[in-house]
């Protein structure tokens, strides 16, 4: 069965859901933040009634990895995995962001990736999957990038051979790095599940998707506020509950230009030399996380300040009065590392640009390059089998005149196509060689006779001359073909009088 988009949405939100295994609606029940997060993509607990989860695997405090099989009730299940988790915990902060997010635009596998080749590899898990008619993998955010991650690498997982692969469906998890594809560009060509990738903001967009992969930008709810309402917004609609469905199915949409710009820094990273690369993203893990955490801890799900945000404000707000000269140099401090983040956010994205250009420059020169050789290749083909074909019937016309006109047994022959056999001379031939070899034979008896008449000084001569005088088995070949072949037309004279 084919679930929906909605419903591959809502195993995805389950993934971030503590749950034991068992029936999923029952679990609910127990708990109303999970509720109202399904409720947020139009799911409610009983559309999830015939959902049990039949496996876990959680090694979130060690790496941040969870994931979670749940058995859809339609003979198939579902690997959901989780994606990353809120920056207020210092677990999430290095463990998902520092080690999972931050790593995709470096060289080096993730230690959640290398946690999944665990996780299929396990005898138990194994047993579990091999129930089901087919097996379906997805997640949101990181999640979805695990869940791409694991379609490329089941093949290489000894003990899935049994197991049915479904689809893939990545909700709008970011790509993977240059150094992935060539790594894995054997495992990607045959992946056996049929990836589908949702994108819908600045997430989606990193790094590159993986080839023969549906991908496809949707519709997001559009946003209610002011114009700051809708800068937060773009940095918040990364969340499942922004996406606009319509029977249960997403929408096309089109990209925003945060995407865009995100795209072509990620990418341009990635094209770095890995030691540039590798340094600035260690560089972003160390700066950029904590201010990007405190944005986090500052707004809602819904892209609105919430309690702490507005507790924040209020503390500058109160620094700002009592200490004015304290907040002006903060603000200019803050100012001088926006503008040099701004400036090496575009040197970045000019990096790429640049190497995307020079990129499809090439290959545009190397195709003109191949369509020219290819043409003069085709056009020294075609003058080589014209001259070549010249040559032959200038040779063979001039070899047709050597031989009508030099050859006299060619010209009988044009001129005599018939073939006119006597029988009878051929056995008249044979019997005068047999009446030779008769003489011969009697000569050479005659001539033993007279070894006792000779004497000494003749007896050299006598034995040269018998020697040259014997039955000769040469003449008689000669004599049984002469009969044979006057046999051999006689019987074919006579099989064609026979017939007609």
């Amino acid at each position: 069965m084919i679930h929906s988009d909605r419903e591959m949405m809502a195993f995805s939100k389950i993934a971030y859901m503590d749950m034991n295994n068992g029936n999923v609606t029952s679990q609910l029940s127990h708990n109303s933040n999970y509720i109202e997060s399904l409720n947020g993509i139009g799911v409610s607990s009983g559309d999830c009634q015939n959902w049990n989860i039949v496996k876990t695997w959680d090694t979130n405090s060690v790496n941040g990895f969870y994931a979670c099989i749940i058995d859809t009730g339609d003979g198939g299940a579902t690997i959901a995995f989780r994606g990353s988790e809120g920056m207020t915990d210092v677990g999430n902060w290095v463990n998902d962001w520092g080690r999972a997010d931050f790593k995709l635009l470096n060289s080096d596998q993730t230690a959640q990736q290398q946690e999944i080749i665990r996780f299929l590899s396990d005898p138990e898990v194994q047993k579990v999957l091999s129930q089901y008619d087919y097996v379906d993998l997805t997640g949101h955010s990181l999640g979805g990038n695990l869940a791409e991650y694991a379609s490329v690498i089941w093949n290489d997982i000894p003990g899935l051979e049994n197991v049915h692969p479904g689809r893939c469906v990545s909700n709008d998890g970011p790509g993977f790095s240059q150094e992935f594809f060539d790594k894995y560009q054997n495992e990607i060509q045959h992946n056996p599940f049929t990836v589908v990738q949702y994108k819908w903001s600045t997430v989606g967009g990193q790094l590159q998707d993986i080839p023969a992969s549906v991908t496809k930008w949707i519709r997001v709810k559009p946003c209610e506020g002011n114009l700051f309402s809708s800068l937060l917004y773009t940095l918040t609609r990364h969340d499942m509950s922004s996406v606009d469905f319509k029977d249960g199915m997403v929408q096309e949409g089109e990209r925003d230009g945060a995407s865009i710009i995100g795209q072509y820094f990620s990418r341009g990273l990635d094209h770095m030399p890995s030691v540039v690369g590798d340094s600035i993203v260690n560089l972003l893990i160390l700066g950029g996380l904590p201010i990007v955490a405190l944005l986090d801890s500052c707004l809602d799900e819904d892209g609105k300040i919430n309690s702490l945000g507005y507790s924040v404000i209020g503390s500058l707000v109160f620094v700002a009065l009592v200490n004015p000269e304290l907040v002006l140099s903060l603000a200019v401090v803050g100012l001088e590392l926006l503008a040099v983040a701004i400036v090496f956010v575009a040197a970045v994205v000019l990096y790429e640009m640049v190497y995307e250009f020079v990129e499809k420059l090439i290959d545009n020169i190397i195709a003109s390059v191949s369509e020219t050789i290819g043409a003069i290749r085709k056009w020294t083909r075609e003058q080589i089998d014209a001259f070549i074909n010249t040559v032959s019937s200038a040779f063979g016309g001039l070899m047709e005149w050597i031989k009508k006109g030099i050859n006299p047994g060619y010209s009988y022959a044009t001129n005599n196509p018939y073939i006119k056999v006597d029988t009878y001379q051929l056995r008249n031939y044979a019997g005068r060689l047999d009446a030779v070899n008769r003489r011969v034979s009697s000569l050479d008896s005659r001539l033993d006779s007279l070894y006792g008449q000779v004497g000494l000084l003749d007896l050299w001569n006598l034995i040269q001359a018998d020697l040259l005088t014997s039955y000769s088995l040469r003449l008689k070949n000669c004599s049984g073909y002469l009969n044979d072949s006057a046999s051999y037309f006689e019987d074919a004279e006579n099989r064609i009088n026979s017939n007609v």
